[in-house]
């Protein structure tokens, strides 16, 4: 059931995203959230276990999968967007700022099993990826162009970077900077 709802989840998220910032950096992006919400993962654990709790369970737990992505993806969509609601598996609606939360609790309780801190480092790289602190490590709009044009530009399944991406990534970067340096700051402080 986990990997059915995961990939009717990269269908709609992963193909809405790709056309916004095209096929280059939907490729760099898939790449850095694996492995930034991998390592998300790890330093939670490594947390929960030897510094907040003493207890390592924590870290003896597997997290193995795409979800930490999906959860990514999720949240910087919702931020892409104009706001308003979000359906939980069409039984109520929360507002969009709110629902990879409630979806992270929700998923809890309906699929005891599934890793938790596994959904919970995809929200946190996706709200840094979201607020622009991963601007620095996704290739420019210039690249993309670039390298679609001497690459992909015959490909019809490749999706050329839009011309509006540039807006994107500096509205992105403009109005969350400052959130991005709170959150930091934030996560931080509690290490």
């Amino acid at each position: 059931m986990h990997i059915a709802m995961n990939m009717m989840s990269i269908v709609s998220l992963g193909g809405s995203f790709e056309r916004t910032v095209g096929s280059i950096t939907m490729a760099f992006t898939l790449a850095w959230q694996i492995l930034l919400s991998g390592i998300f993962n790890v330093f939670c654990s490594w947390f929960l276990s030897l510094v907040l709790t003493g207890d390592l369970k924590y870290i003896k737990q597997q997290s193995v999968g795409f979800s930490g992505v999906i959860f990514a993806l999720c949240v910087v969509d919702i931020y892409r967007g104009a706001g308003g609601t979000r359906s939980i598996f069409g039984f109520f609606d929360v507002p969009a700022k709110v629902y990879p939360w409630i979806l992270l609790i929700m998923l809890q309780f309906l699929i005891p099993n599934v890793s938790f801190m596994g959904h919970l480092s995809g929200i946190l790289t996706g709200t840094i990826q979201a607020y622009g602190g991963l601007n620095c490590l996704l290739p420019s709009v210039d690249m993309c162009r670039l390298v679609e044009a001497k690459f992909m530009g015959s490909n019809p399944r490749c999706i050329l970077t839009p011309n509006d991406a540039t807006i994107y990534r500096e509205n992105l970067f403009d109005l969350g900077y400052a959130h991005f340096l709170l959150l930091s700051h934030l996560l931080l402080t509690l290490i």
